[in-house]
């Protein structure tokens, strides 16, 4: 069986990336286990939703390819122009002196966001003829109008007005400052009011991700925050193997206590009838090379996507948003059935191999991963580094589902970096520069 086939494959990916790197959380390491875990999720689907009971070579083919070549890009960005190492550089020993005002000031600015954003969107429910006072109700509703975070569907006759998006954008990027400083500080053994402090607002921050109607924001957060706390841990100890000793219980439960979590979270969400936990689990992370494996041979794909370019969509709608591409039209989705479920997600790589062949696999891929590491290196040594690692870390552990690397080369992305560097400067620059004078 091919599933069986790419499985072992892709341990042994695994295997070579720790032996390369030793290092558990290095993008390479990482992206190949989401592979693995997605495999694993489509064969515990054959018992209930997987109705593509085999794969085809090329499946295997481009999927080996990809990640053999983003695995090459880490490995380069390693040792491109490698300078010697410095011991005493590490982002878990630079020293932060946040104004609590600040914080309070600023946590204060993200309720209101949240107040804000409800009535609107209970103002353009009304305007689209619903009325009801249930918010849950409302979002579902919502989410069937309108997408609320990529700035309105095109179609859209309302949509929330533009700076109430960039005060969730706001919120969204000061929940990973919250997350890095509530990790500094628990590593630390720092206050404990502070930690209390900056933890309500990561769960306000949590809280404004229910407004978007789908989990990826939250996922999002949420990873952003396991990664920090790894980055550090990794920093301090210089080494994964004490902490896991000591801390094996906790990371055995904690993506049990995740899945369930966001599991849980479905009917918040404005997701309804969601299927069992293990059913709907599996689906969620394993139904991404099934449906990459009927995509690559259907014909009516062929047609809807010809002469489209699907790598660099959302660039194209940003120029049509400021008037350069008139051209742009939005794309129609494919959806393919398993059971009772619907995907319309097929890894990253069918877009670069259905716009560059497999060469474009490979070569995108190997730039992702290098820019990554790059941007990985730097995050182990500098705050700015780690905050924009983490937001943008989604990258690699969503890759499996779709393309977000290239994605992000989008009018948004220019919005939430400048609002990552004016935060850094507020939080973080004004305290280190009077520390360091």
């Amino acid at each position: 069986m091919m599933y069986i086939l790419y499985l072992i494959i892709l341990l042994v990916i695994l295997y070579i990336a720790y032996y390369l790197f030793r290092d558990i959380i290095s993008p390479s390491f990482i992206l190949t286990g989401m592979y693995i875990l997605s495999i694993v999720a489509a064969m515990i689907g054959f018992f209930s939703w997987n109705n593509e009971k085999d794969l085809f070579l090329i499946t295997l083919f481009i999927g080996v390819m990809g990640i053999l070549s983003f695995l090459l890009g880490e490995y380069i960005a390693r040792n491109f122009l490698k300078k010697k190492k410095n011991k005493s550089k590490s982002v878990y020993n630079i020293k932060v002196s946040v104004n609590d005002y600040t914080i309070i000031l600023l946590i204060t600015l993200m309720i209101v966001t949240i107040a804000l954003t409800i009535y609107e969107i209970k103002q353009l429910c009304l305007n689209y003829g619903f009325d009801s006072n249930n918010l849950f109700d409302m979002l579902y509703f919502y989410r069937k109008s309108n997408n609320l975070l990529a700035g309105g569907n095109l179609n859209a006759v309302y949509d929330l007005n533009f700076i109430t998006k960039q005060l969730l954008k706001f919120c969204f990027a000061f929940t990973v400052f919250l997350e890095f400083f509530f990790a500094s500080n628990i590593l630390k053994h720092e206050s404990i009011k502070k930690s209390i402090l900056y933890l309500f607002g990561i769960l306000i921050g949590f809280a404004c991700t229910l407004l978007t109607t789908g989990r990826s924001m939250f996922f999002h957060l949420i990873i952003a925050q396991i990664i920090i706390f790894a980055i550090l841990i990794y920093k301090r100890d210089n080494t994964f193997s004490e902490f896991i000793k000591k801390y094996k219980i906790l990371i055995a439960c904690a993506p049990v206590f995740c899945i369930i979590l966001l599991y849980l979270l479905m009917p918040l969400l404005g997701r309804k009838n969601p299927g069992g936990l293990i059913e709907s689990t599996s689906f969620a992370l394993g139904t991404h090379i099934p449906a990459l494996n009927k995509i690559i041979v259907d014909p009516n794909a062929d047609k809807i996507y010809k002469n489209k370019h699907l790598t660099f969509e959302n660039f194209y709608m940003t120029l049509n948003k400021i008037g350069i591409h008139n051209n742009y039209t939005k794309l129609e989705d494919m959806w393919y059935r398993f059971g009772r479920y619907s995907s319309n997600t097929f890894t990253s790589l069918y877009r670069y191999y259905h716009d560059y062949d497999i060469f474009g696999v490979v070569i995108l891929q190997f730039i992702f991963g290098f820019i990554i590491t790059k941007l990985y290196l730097l995050a182990r040594k500098n705050i700015l580094g780690l905050i924009i690692y983490a937001y943008f870390f989604y990258t690699v552990v969503d890759q499996i589902r779709g393309d977000q690397f290239y994605g992000l080369i989008t009018s948004s992305t220019v919005a939430y970096l400048t609002i990552i560097f004016c935060l850094y400067y507020i939080l973080i620059y004004r305290s280190t520069a009077k520390n360091e004078k």
